[in-house]
Parts: C-alpha cells; structure tokens; sequence
C-alpha cells in the first residue's frame, strides 16, 4: 500500500533506519511537508496520511497561518501483514464452568429478516420471570415523534409489535441481539441501573445516531477501514511492513462521539461489562480485557507494542474486598506519585469526566451517576455525600470549575446539592489534588471536615438531595476585592484580581475561580476563605513555589440578616516563590525539615501557624 503515500510521506520509510528505544520515550522525527500548501498537494493525490492530517488540521487553519514545518512522529510498529480483518467476540462466562465462546460476524449495512411479522413484546420482568441472556442500548433521544414506553402506548407494547414499524436504532439492535443469540433487550428504570446494565451481556452503543431514526450503522468508505501498510525500502536494514494508524481519530470517533456528551450514556457505558460501540467510521469493542475495533481486531497497541484502552473504565475496582482508604493524617508519609491511584483518585476522574457531559434535565447530575456511585459504596463501604465521599472528604473538597474546558461560569441552577459539591453547578469540573501531581512535591491538608450530613429527596441517598452541610475546622479569614478584575491568569486558569486583602493585609497573586456567574459586584464585597490544602510544587524554570488554595465563601442571609452559616462561591489559589513571605496573610508557614529546599529531590516540610492570627474556627458550610 506504499503506492498511496506520497513522496515525502514514503522518504520516511526509505534510506537509512535510525534505531530508537521502545519503551524509553525516545522518538526519532523527520521533516514532513513544509507547509500547509505542500500538505494539500499530498492530500490531493491521494496520499492516505495526508488526508488524515487535512482533516486534523482544517479546523485549526487560523492557528496555524505562521507554520513553519511539520514534524511525523514514528507512531509505527512492526507486524507481519494482516489478512482479512474480521472481527470476533470472545469472552467468558461468569459461571463455574468459565468456558469460552465465541461469535463470528461482520459488520455492514444488513438488512433486516424480510419476515415484517416478527415482532417484539414488551416485558414486565416485576411480573414475569425472565431468564437468560440479555442485551441493553444506549441511544440518543431527538424531538421527533417516534414510538417510546407511556402509559398510552404500553398495552399495544405488551400485545407485540411489528419490528419493522420500530425506529432504525431499535431495529438494528434486535438485529444484533439476533445474531448473539440473545433472546430479550430490555431496560428498567434508573434505581437499578446497576444490575440492567451490569448484568447484561452486552451494551449496544449507538455512538454517532441523533435519533432513533438514524440507526446503528452509518454509510462509510471502506476503503478508509483498510489498515495503512508501508512496505520500508531501508538501505542499511532489513526491510519489514509498517502498520499506520490514526491514533487522535479513532479517540475521536469512540470516546468522543455525540453520545458520549449525554449525561446517562456515561454511566451505562461504564457499568456495562461489555459494550459493542457504533461509530462514524468503524465499530468497537470493550471489555476488561481488551480495546479492539474492525481495523485492530486483536486489540489497540501503542508504539510500544502495549494495549492501549481508550475511554473511562471501572477495571480497578475489585467487587470481592473492600478498598481502604488511607487517612489524610498519613499523608505526608504517602509518596506523592500515589495520590493519582486508588479509588479516591479513580472517582475524581470519572467525576471529571462526568461533568463534560449534558442532561436534558440538570436536576439528573446527582442522579444519572448513582449506579457509578452504588458500586463505589459497595466496593470500599464509605457514606456518600451528594457526589463525594466522607472518608476522603477533605481532599475531594478540593475541587473547582474547569476552565480549560469551559472559561465563562454558567448560572447558578436550582437547589440539588449543597453549595460544597460539584453537583451544584453545571459545566466541567476537576479535582486539584489529581490534576497537578506530575509537579508536586508536597501537600498537607489544613482543614478537617468534623461532620457532614446529607438528606435524600426521595431517601436514596445516591440521588437527588434536599438539604446538607458540612461542619469543618479551619483557619477562617476575612477576604475582600479591593479593585476589579485584571486578566485571565495563565497559571492556574483563574480570574486574577488587582489587589485583594486577606485579613486586612493586600496581597497579590491571588486567582480564584468563582462557581457560578456572580450576582452581585464583587468589589468592595465581604467574603471568606478558608484555605484546604497547602502545596509545595515545581513551577516555571524549575523553582520551588508554595501554593495556599481552598474554598470562598460568604455569610448566607436569612431575611436579610446574615446567619452563622457559609455557602461555598468558588476556590482560590494563592501562590509564591519559595521564600517570600506571603503565606503570612493566611497566618501559615512552610518550613523544610533539612535544610534548603532542594528542588531536585523529594522532601518533607511542616507547616507552623501565626500564633497572634486567629487560630482555628469551626464553620458550617450548606
């Protein structure tokens, strides 16, 4: 297939062979096209790398106008030639047998049995005993007018009907469970998500469909399925077939497709234990052991020859023990490149995740996440907390709007969470503790939650709450913007403010990220912080800065008198170069154990606090 590339794209499979170390992060590059115009011509005579690289960059045009040159990566790996690629499915049973079995199908536009008398029925399984194996969909509503499950429509539902009066979607799924061999699809309501789509054999993944209209299978090229094979014409070296592949597509194409954006979709993807994805371009698999599609029928590698997983997963939670979590008073003691394992920093990545998403109804964050949360609580026993946790809970109280995913706060919605979880707001979310592990050296926690308490709407707890509060002991400090704003800060995607006093005394380098759109002038306005975490960390041309973040806060009023009680408003960091002497507004030192600091190694440090600074207040936050 080196007869599609073109010359500069094949020059990179010809001459002399650099060896390189697999598995070390040491990739040669070669000079590609030198510029978007010499791209174009490639991609104009067919050049199958080209093209791909066209696409990536014609939305990103403007970005590039001063482009100097392009760089192709090796991302190549050795394999003998494949043959025909057809994709199986092979698993185990989960019984005491644990035998293997397989099926054998391909995937194409395939019409459905010509019999229009089949039909479908409708099954109440609360009155009815089903067995057997079973199948669930993820699908995409539209405002169209098609046949869905209401009280109107459910004794004809019951009575049968016609599969071939169902919407496309629908009809291409029974048309899968059919050649599974799985003899019922259906799909209870949302308190047992859990068991629906964790018991299944199978989630069918209607990835790119708008609507039920649309279906599984979209019209495509099969050409453009066809893995990308170079034959090298090395001078020095034994000539081998190249294997290409779009990484950055086919990410786009399964982890980004417009269902994954809906809010539902994220948790009946992850409780499913194996999902059978419809894309754009080609179809998926995944399961706890493999990552496969029609181009990589045997599994996704990288580079390196390792498969790779694509897509958020529940793979690290072991439903037969209990996974403890360790206390923060310890966590000094943990190595920091810990903080990114383990199942407190699993839920904030999934939550991260999660947040990107969309509902059609905002009241349903809480919600369309409680059979991720069902299987959390099941697996480490810990009382959950309108999207949080109450063992690890100073640390997932660390968490603030994600502005590298969406800059502006959107307004502040109805009541469904107390204003310290990340399910009172709308809009993408992260947790600062995991986001910025790679740089740090140290942190300590300086606020201890005392007791916390949620109340249920409805009394499931992993749902929609009424009402909650957090009682925390912390070193409480008065804060007010004494001038407006002044730009975007590039450190920490916050809002820096000119000047602002930390009880009484202006300090600088202050960026805060406010949750919610304000609803008032914040100049002049009285708040309060109350800092969560002090971080030692690498910053710009390798020096140390110490960073004091946590929560902004202001007093709730109750008819027009202010109460004893604080709502959460958003989240601050406050940040130096080590040595300066800004901590002292916040009455909090940091101190090295031995010595300099030294940012070359790992090193322990204490925290001393201003004795003469009002030492530590218990508030209680709603």
């Amino acid at each position: 297939m080196t007869s599609l590339l073109c010359f500069v794209c094949q020059s990179i499979f010809r001459g002399k062979k650099i060896e390189h170390s697999r598995g070390k992060g040491h990739y040669h590059y070669t000079p590609h096209h030198q510029s978007l115009d010499s791209l174009h011509s490639g991609a104009s005579v067919g050049c199958v790398l080209c093209e791909q690289l066209a696409c990536h960059l014609a939305s990103k045009v403007n970005a590039l106008e001063n482009l100097e040159w392009l760089k192709s990566g090796r991302l190549l790996y050795d394999y003998d030639r494949p043959g025909q690629i057809e994709f199986r499915f092979q698993f185990k049973e989960r019984n005491a047998k644990d035998h293997r079995f397989g099926h054998f199908f391909r995937f194409g536009v395939v019409p459905l049995s010509s019999e229009d008398s089949k039909k479908c029925q409708l099954i109440e399984t609360n009155c009815v005993s089903v067995s057997g194996a079973y199948i669930t969909l993820s699908h995409r509503w539209d405002f169209s007018d098609f046949l869905k499950l209401e009280s109107e429509t459910m004794k004809s539902l019951k009575d049968g009907q016609l599969i071939c009066d169902l919407p496309a979607t629908f009809r291409d799924a029974i048309f899968v469970a059919q050649q599974l061999d799985c003899r019922e699809d259906w799909v209870k309501e949302s308190p047992t998500m859990r068991h629906v789509y964790g018991f299944a054999t199978l989630n069918i993944v209607a990835g790119h469909s708008r609507g039920p209209g649309d279906g599984l299978f979209n019209t495509r090229e099969s050409s453009k399925l066809d893995s990308i094979i170079v034959r090298s014409n090395w001078d020095d070296n034994t000539n081998a077939d190249y294997l290409l592949w779009d990484k950055p597509a086919l990410d786009g194409d399964f982890e980004f497709a417009p269902l994954t954006k809906r809010g539902w979709v994220f948790q009946e993807r992850l409780l499913a234990p194996r999902i059978l994805q419809f894309g754009k371009k080609q179809v998926y698999w995944k399961c706890s052991q493999l990552f496969a599609c029609e181009m990589w029928p045997q599994g996704v590698r990288s580079f390196e020859g390792n498969l790779l997983r694509f897509g958020a997963d529940l793979d690290g939670l072991d439903g037969n023990g209990r996974m403890e979590i360790p206390s923060l008073e310890d966590s000094t003691e943990i190595p920091i490149i810990f903080l990114s394992k383990g199942p407190v920093a699993h839920w904030e990545r999934l939550v991260s995740e999660y947040s990107r998403t969309e509902l059609t109804r905002s009241e349903d964050r809480l919600v369309a996440l409680s059979g991720v949360a069902k299987l959390f609580q099941q697996t480490f026993a810990d009382d959950y907390l309108a999207g949080l946790w109450r063992t690890p809970l100073e640390r997932l109280l660390c968490w603030c709007r994600d502005e590298e995913k969406e800059q502006d706060p959107r307004e502040r919605p109805e009541y469904r969470a107390p204003s310290w979880s990340w399910a009172s707001i709308d809009g993408p979310i992260c947790f600062t503790t995991t986001t910025r592990e790679d740089k740090l050296h140290w942190l300590e926690y300086v606020v201890r939650v005392l007791d916390a308490q949620v109340t249920p709407l409805d009394g499931d707890k992993m749902a929609q709450v009424k009402s909650g509060y957090v009682k925390v002991e912390g070193r409480l400090r008065s804060l007010r913007v004494i001038s407006g704003k002044l730009e975007n800060g590039s450190n920490y995607h916050g809002t820096e403010f000119v000047g602002v006093e930390v009880g009484g005394t202006e300090i600088s380098d202050f960026y805060s990220l406010i949750d919610t759109e304000p609803d008032c002038e914040l100049n002049g306005l009285l708040l309060w912080v109350m800092p969560t975490l002090v971080v030692v960390e690498t910053a710009i041309e390798l020096v140390l800065q110490i960073s004091i973040e946590g929560l902004m806060l202001r007093k709730r009023s109750e008819q027009g008198v202010e109460s004893d009680t604080y709502e959460r408003v958003g989240y601050f960091i406050h940040t130096c170069e080590y040595g300066s002497q800004f901590e002292g507004a916040f009455g909090i030192y940091v101190k090295p154990d031995d010595n300099e600091p030294d940012v070359e190694k790992a090193q322990s440090y204490s925290l001393e606090f201003d004795p003469t600074i009002q030492s530590w207040e218990v508030v209680t936050i709603v």
